[in-house]
């Protein structure tokens, strides 16, 4: 399966800041804290995910609750990737084949050979969040989630919240949304037999530090390079916040 090539838009800006991304993706350099000085955290779980795309089979990936950038900024070959988000500003700028869809209600064949979901999965209702494993199933060959889990991220986002509101006097959107979900634990995909392997990810004491200054105007970017020079070192040890489980079928 073919699909049709992207138009960029503002497509020389874009082209650049994308030709950054791979160029600089390689490991957490201070050209990286430049670039992703705001989203640490972010940076950090796509580059897990590209890590493994490797290792799994070669064809169409769909990413799902894509943003503004996807997992196609981070690779260094171009595949065929479609990029799912239901907002259509955030989906405009992806780099793929972009569709404005609901991650509950994913309209595509099973031609998928890896379906990729990096901190979408927390964002839905738990009344829904089985019926989007079953569809991830139905149409792929395999699967990499990304998703807080667990008290340590639990706690960490409470904390986040309180801060927040201290600081600024309003809740901050995602991580309200984690509270008033619930975080997703690891058993409850109930994925079917087969491969899989589940990487704990990102020490929550961190991520709480970046999350507030990643939230601060101006010092926010900023927090890549204090990330670099403080915090890297303890960013793969306990206590975690996330967890990256890859599944083959």
């Amino acid at each position: 399966m073919s699909l049709p090539k992207t138009v960029y838009d503002n497509r020389h800006v874009k082209q650049l800041f994308m030709n950054l991304i791979r160029l600089f993706s390689i490991n957490f350099s201070w050209h990286t804290a430049l670039l992703f000085g705001g989203a640490v955290d972010f940076y950090h779980r796509y580059f897990m995910i590209q890590a493994f795309l490797p290792l799994l089979d070669d064809g169409i990936i769909l990413d799902v609750g894509c943003g503004k950038i996807g997992i196609g900024a981070f690779l260094q070959h171009k595949p065929d990737i479609i990029c799912l988000d239901v907002d259509p500003q955030s989906v405009k700028s992806a780099t793929g084949h972009r569709v404005i869809a609901s991650a509950s209600n994913i309209p595509l064949r099973p031609v998928i050979a890896v379906s990729v979901s990096a901190d979408c999965y927390e964002h839905l209702l738990r009344t829904i969040r089985k019926d989007f494993i079953k569809d991830l199933v139905s149409i792929s060959q395999s699967i990499i989630l990304h998703f807080p889990t667990g008290k340590h991220a639990e706690e960490c986002d409470i904390r986040f919240d309180r801060t927040h509101n201290r600081l600024f006097g309003s809740p901050q959107k995602m991580h309200a949304e984690h509270l008033r979900y619930g975080l997703p634990k690891i058993s409850e995909l109930n994925l079917p037999r087969g491969t899989q392997v589940t990487v704990p990810d990102q020490n929550a004491n961190v991520n709480y530090i970046l999350f507030v200054l990643q939230s601060i105007p101006l010092l926010g970017w900023l927090t890549g390079f204090l990330f670099k020079i403080l915090l890297q070192g303890r960013y793969d040890k306990p206590p975690y916040y996330s967890c990256m489980v890859v599944w083959v079928k």
